[in-house]
C-alpha cells in the first residue's frame, strides 16, 4: 500500500517511495559487503528489504492486488537481486518479486515490472513514472482463478481502495510533472545538500481531498478531517459529508506512511526518512548496522533524517473538483 516512482531530476536518476503500513514497523539500515559487492539497504521487522548496491542496482516495490489463499514465500528475493550486477540475471530475478517493482541497472537503465503472480509485464522506463497499488497492465476480469480464489481489493470488492491507489498515483504524477519543468541544475530544488529532502517533500504534500487519498497518509490528519467534516456536515452536500466517513472505519489500523526512502542512483546515496509519529522507536536513532570491513572506503552514502506529515503549507488543488468526481464516478465510489 505504497507509492513508488522513478524520475530524472537535476540530471540525477532518482527512485523514491512512501512506505505505507497498517502497523508501525521497526526498521534497521544495513551496510554490507556481500560476495564483493557493497550493498546498503533497509530491512523491517517483517523482513522486507529495499536498497542499492555499488553498481547502481536499486530496487523499490509496492504491493499489488492479490488473491485469497495466494502462497507467499519468506525468502527475500529483493536482497538476492541487490547481490547481482548482471543485467540478464537481474531481469530474470524480477519473476520472483510480486507487485510493482522499479529497478535501476546503473543510472541509464530503469525498468518497471508488474507481477501479480498470475501474469507479468516488464518494460523499460524512458520518463518519470509513478505506481501505487492498482494494476496498470492487467484486466483482472479476464484473469482466470480457481473457483476457491478471488481477488481482494479489486474494483468490485473495494472501490474506496482503488480510488485511493489511483489518486495517490495521479497526485504524485502531477507533482513530478510540475517539478521537472522547474528543477534546473541551478535551481534551489537541485542543491546537492537538499535534493534528497526535496524529493521526499514531493511525496509529502497536503491536498484538499480526503487525507486517505494523499500520497503521504497520516491517521492524525484523517481523524481531524473527519471531525471537521462531521461538525460541518449540515452545511455540506451529501457527497461531501459522506465521503470522508464512508467505506473504511476510522480505527487504530488506519493506513499510515511510516517512512520515506529516496535513492540517488547517480551518486550512490540512500536516504531514509522515518516518520516520527508513525514509526516505532521514535526517540531512538534508526539502527545503522555497518558490516563493512575495517579500513574499507564505502562507495554508498547513507543518510537518515526524521520527518512527519506536512500540514503547514496551504492545501493545493492539483485536480479540479470535476476531475476528482470523474474518478469517484468511474470506480463507483459513493
Amino acid at each position: 500500500m505504497c507509492v513508488i516512482f522513478y524520475a530524472k531530476l537535476c540530471g540525477q536518476t532518482i527512485l523514491a517511495k512512501n512506505r505505507d503500513k497498517a502497523y508501525s514497523p521497526r526498521v534497521k539500515i544495513y551496510h554490507v559487503l556481500h560476495n564483493g559487492i557493497e550493498i546498503a539497504y533497509i530491512k523491517d521487522n517483517k523482513g522486507w528489504i529495499e536498497g542499492i548496491n555499488e553498481h547502481g542496482i536499486s530496487v523499490v516495490n509496492s504491493t499489488l492486488i492479490k488473491y485469497d489463499k495466494q502462497p507467499f514465500t519468506k525468502r527475500n528475493f529483493i536482497f538476492e537481486l541487490l547481490c547481482l550486477k548482471d543485467k540478464a540475471a537481474i531481469l530474470a530475478k524480477l519473476h520472483d518479486i510480486e507487485g510493482h517493482t522499479i529497478v535501476s541497472i546503473g543510472e541509464h537503465e530503469v525498468y518497471h515490472c508488474e507481477n501479480n503472480s498470475v501474469n507479468m509485464f516488464v518494460n523499460r522506463l524512458k520518463t518519470h513514472s509513478v505506481f501505487s497499488n492498482h494494476s496498470i497492465h492487467f484486466n483482472y476480469d479476464k484473469v482466470h482463478l480457481p473457483d476457491d480464489r478471488h481477488f481482494r481489493n479489486s474494483v468490485h470488492a473495494s472501490p474506496f481502495k482503488i480510488v485511493s491507489s489511483v489518486l495517490r498515483r495521479k497526485l504524485t504524477e502531477l507533482e513530478l510533472k510540475h517539478t521537472s519543468k522547474s528543477a534546473s541544475a541551478s535551481s534551489e530544488f537541485c542543491r546537492s545538500n537538499k535534493l534528497l529532502v526535496n524529493v521526499a517533500k514531493l511525496l509529502n504534500q497536503n491536498y484538499d481531498v480526503d487525507p486517505r487519498f494523499h500520497p503521504y497518509r497520516d491517521p492524525g490528519l484523517t481523524r481531524r478531517e473527519w471531525r471537521k467534516q462531521t461538525q460541518t456536515s449540515k452545511h455540506a452536500t451529501k457527497t461531501q459529508s459522506r465521503r470522508i466517513i464512508s467505506q473504511v472505519p476510522l480505527t487504530k489500523k488506519l493506513i499510515r506512511t511510516t517512512s520515506q526512502l529516496v535513492v540517488n542512483v547517480s551518486q550512490l546515496k540512500l536516504a531514509y526518512f522515518p516518520d516520527k509519529n508513525n514509526s516505532i522507536g521514535n526517540s531512538k536513532k534508526i539502527p545503522y548496522i555497518n558490516k563493512l570491513p575495517r579500513n574499507y572506503e564505502a562507495k554508498i552514502q547513507v543518510i537518515t533524517q526524521e520527518t512527519e506529515k506536512n500540514t503547514s503549507t496551504p492545501k493545493r488543488s492539483l485536480m479540479s473538483p470535476q476531475e476528482l468526481q470523474k474518478v469517484y464516478d468511474h470506480y463507483g465510489l459513493k
